[in-house]
């Protein structure tokens, strides 16, 4: 049994790591073509691993192959970065399929085995950042990305490591409590401002849903979303955003504004909205949204924006129908989860905020959630009771 285990243990990780790591940025072209090739090797195995499993094609592995076609003939068509396209099928294939998988047969294991490897991926992250080894400074980056991209990764690793503390532990070890935190202080020690507001807003609905009455929750809820109305009508979100940004550090420059990049980029859509660009260099879908090479507009900004602008009006439905599940749980009551219930909860609620001001969806963290939340239903089966330390 225990050899059963260690062996599941592997092949979880053999799927799961060359998914996470964004080869693209990788320094050195024989380590990233380690990992580019080991994408690829886990792509091709797990149509077979899935037959051996006896694992079908589900509602969210369906629209998945139907997008990623999609996106993939769009930027052949467009003469896009079509070596880019195919990379982020294969990511969001195997992670989908193996998720689907894993959570099925063995809920608990399979979240025992990739927080362990989310811890890892954190310490090497926050070791960067405060100690400067292997940190690029010009562009703010680690290993999982530059500036606000690592986040993508980060806030979802994050919730998964707290939902396994609670499945598999039913507590908080006080070691993930510490390098929570400092991955959520290396987030402001970058004064990458999406990062910051992703975390605030992750730990505070992580007390809402947690520590606050259902009842006083949907007040709160709505005051905020209210007061953040107000401030975006009276006050203009740009120099909300921008002062905001001040009290971190950043210089409120008028070439950051997401509201102009907004604009470009609703412009540019509506000149292809119905297949999109597809996938661009980042030079090119500077040149498409700004008509200039003006760096700022190397992207959206926006989730929405950045799936209309790549794949249009048809690959943007295909790919929020992958979402239905992941949208209903964001409504839906489930206290009956308890503490775990709130985790995720609170986490799709910061992966919504995260995609307001940025847009990068090929980080293979935030399928988790996905693929969880079509099988939510398995959690009370396997929540073990426990002393809690309590998020204050």
């Amino acid at each position: 049994m225990v050899n059963k285990i260690n062996i599941r243990s592997l092949i979880i990780v053999f799927f799961f790591i060359p998914c996470i790591t964004p080869a693209a940025f990788l320094e050195g072209g024989y380590l990233k073509l380690f990992f580019n090739s080991w994408r690829v090797v886990a792509f091709l195995i797990m149509p077979f691993y899935m037959l051996r499993k006896g694992q079908k094609i589900t509602n969210i592995l369906f629209w998945d192959i139907v997008f990623s076609m999609l996106l993939c003939v769009s930027t052949w068509i467009q003469k896009g970065n079509f070596k880019s396209s195919v990379s982020i099928a294969m990511m969001m294939f195997t992670i989908i399929a193996l998720s689907e998988i894993e959570i099925q047969s063995n809920v608990k294991h399979y979240f025992k085995v990739i927080a362990a490897v989310s811890k890892i991926i954190l310490i090497v992250d926050v070791f960067q950042i405060f100690s400067g080894i292997g940190f690029i400074s010009d562009s703010n980056a680690t290993l999982l990305g530059m500036d606000n991209f690592a986040i993508f990764t980060v806030l979802p690793m994050m919730g998964i490591i707290i939902i396994n503390d609670y499945i598999n532990l039913g507590f908080l070890p006080v070691f993930d409590v510490i390098l929570i935190l400092l991955a959520v202080l290396a987030k402001f020690k970058t004064f990458a401002v999406t990062s910051m507001l992703a975390c605030i807003s992750w730990i505070m609905f992580v007390y809402i849903f947690t520590h606050i009455d259902t009842s006083k929750r949907v007040q709160i809820l709505l005051w905020t979303l209210a007061f953040t109305g107000v401030i975006m009508i009276s006050a203009n979100f740009t120099t909300a955003y921008l002062g905001f940004a001040h009290l971190f550090g950043k210089e409120p420059k008028i070439e950051h504004s997401r509201i102009t990049i907004w604009l470009l980029s609703i412009k540019a859509i509506l000149r292809k909205p119905i297949f999109g660009y597809g996938v661009l260099s980042e030079y090119e879908e500077t040149i498409a949204i700004a008509g200039t090479n003006w760096r700022t507009c190397s992207h959206t900004h926006n989730y929405i924006l950045e799936l209309l602008f790549r794949g249009g009006i048809i690959g943007t439905f295909c790919y929020l129908c992958m979402f239905k599940d992941f949208f209903k749980i964001v409504l839906r009551v489930i206290e009956k989860y308890n503490y775990i219930g709130g985790i995720v909860r609170a986490t799709l609620f910061a992966i919504l905020v995260l995609w307001v001001t940025d847009s990068y969806y090929a980080q293979a963290p935030v399928y988790v959630f996905v693929v969880l939340c079509s099988h939510i239903d398995l959690l009370p089966n396997v929540i073990r009771r426990g002393k809690r330390i309590k998020l204050v």
